[in-house]
């Protein structure tokens, strides 16, 4: 999609996506995660009221954001005709509210087999209609009507496969226990809502949003190998809640977690380091070449982001979102005070520096998990990247002799890479793949696999 819009479009298009993403979180205020964490199986009463206080909130802050699209149109100054797009957003927003429950009941459960097959139908929706509309230049349009259809399709699906019926009930009683937690939970993701506010609200309204478009491809790029695991998370949360009054498999599952995050990062995020010129140019586009030095400042990201959110899953499901919270208050810190005062000197490049502050901050927490979990984080990420030096090696003895010149050959380089990688990190961690392969089938875990693993 980014090769077909304009770069004017795709900065337009993280706004939308920043703003989505802003009004999402007071949709839910957390009630649907608690269900997860919950140690019994929620009752009627539990679901049909966090669904009614959903579908209340979700109305509202759709009224709420049609009405307030002229003032986000004055603020970016952009024609009032955009506003159109908010209108759609406001759509995408109610229609989630019949998908959040049924989908976290799916999560609790483990149901992950139905779950990737409706995400990959999904995205194939969206990436479908984005796609094809953006090339016969519908502009945003495109992304819009995306983001809609895919929301409505998945919530049918969802509702389907979860064979789940809900009512209209208010329980005040069961609303106040799941707000205990879930109050904390959504705060942590508000304020990292908020912390990545920058480029699409200081920087689009400063400078542009074109020169959104180039941070928002730039964090793309450089960042996008582990922005794969937030869908990973929502395996993590789920099994760690399972397991929180078993320490031994909560272990296990924890140094499994973030050995599998890191290699998932690191067999890509190498490639990309390696590789960053021809990737803009032939996955992206030449007219995305002013993002290529901010990438390096993004993809910092994948060295300490996946443990990170690891990490994090870990604390909730342990029901210390408060801790996971306090954390996020201080990268949104970082990040705004940083960033913001280094804009006016620095351009783009301020966001950049204040990414890679922020980055490394993230070490902080696996200190606070490892006082839970026995585990020493930086050893489990070693087997991890270790793997990736070899692949790198490869990949430079290849690129000497045959360079990329189009997308068919990057996509060629790519494979011995991610053969020499895969083929290392197997023989480092076959065992703990292994078990994790048992523990998503939900059978025990042989005791004898757990412990030599351990």
């Amino acid at each position: 999609m980014a090769r077909f819009l304009s770069v004017n479009d795709y900065g337009f298009y993280g706004i939308v996506f920043f703003v989505f993403s802003f009004v999402l979180n007071f949709g839910d205020i957390g009630l649907a995660p608690s269900l997860i964490h919950q140690t019994s199986p929620p009752s009627k009463a539990d679901r049909d009221s966090v669904f009614t206080v959903q579908l209340v909130l979700s109305l509202l802050l759709a009224i709420s954001l049609s009405v307030s699209a002229p003032i986000l149109c004055k603020y970016y100054k952009i024609d009032q005709s955009y506003s159109i797009f908010f209108h759609f957003i406001s759509l995408t927003v109610f229609f989630l509210s019949f998908k959040s429950v049924p989908t976290v009941l799916l999560e609790r459960d483990i149901s992950f087999e139905w779950l990737t097959i409706i995400e990959i139908l999904q995205a194939v929706i969206y990436n479908a209609i984005a796609c094809i509309l953006a090339f016969y230049q519908w502009g945003a349009y495109s992304f819009s009507i995306a983001l809609l259809a895919r929301t409505i399709v998945g919530t049918i699906l969802v509702n389907i496969v979860g064979r789940n019926s809900y009512g209209l009930t208010l329980k005040l009683d069961n609303v106040k226990t799941h707000l205990k937690f879930g109050i904390p939970f959504q705060m942590g993701i508000l304020i990292n809502v908020i912390k990545d506010s920058i480029s699409p609200v200081v920087i689009g309204s400063r400078m542009g949003i074109k020169m959104t478009g180039i941070v928002n491809m730039a964090s793309l790029v450089g960042a996008f190998p582990s922005m794969l695991l937030f869908v990973m998370n929502r395996l993590f949360f789920p099994m760690f809640s399972r397991s929180k009054e078993d320490p031994l498999e909560l272990q296990f599952l924890f140094k499994i977690a973030i050995r599998i995050s890191n290699a998932i990062s690191a067999v890509t995020a190498m490639y990309v380091l390696f590789m960053c010129k021809p990737v803009i140019i032939y996955v992206f586009g030449e007219k995305w070449l002013p993002a290529q030095n901010l990438v390096y400042f993004f993809w910092t990201a994948n060295l300490t982001l996946p443990s990170m959110l690891v990490c994090i899953s870990l604390l909730n499901a342990l029901g210390l979102p408060k801790i996971s919270m306090r954390y996020n208050v201080l990268w949104m810190f970082l990040t705004l005070s940083i960033g913001i005062p280094l804009i006016y000197p620095l351009g783009i490049y301020g966001v950049g520096i204040a990414n890679v502050v922020v980055n490394l901050s993230m070490l902080l927490v696996y200190f606070e998990a490892q006082k839970k979990v026995r585990c020493t984080i930086l050893k489990e990420m070693f087997y991890s990247w270790f793997p990736s030096l070899p692949a790198v090696a490869a990949l430079w003895l290849i690129s000497r002799s045959s360079p990329v010149v189009n997308f068919h050959s990057l996509v060629l380089q790519y494979i011995p890479f991610f053969l020499v990688y895969t083929a290392g990190f197997i023989v480092l961690s076959k065992k703990e793949i292994t078990a994790f392969i048992v523990r998503l089938k939900s059978k025990p875990v042989p005791k004898s696999v757990v412990s030599e693993v351990l």
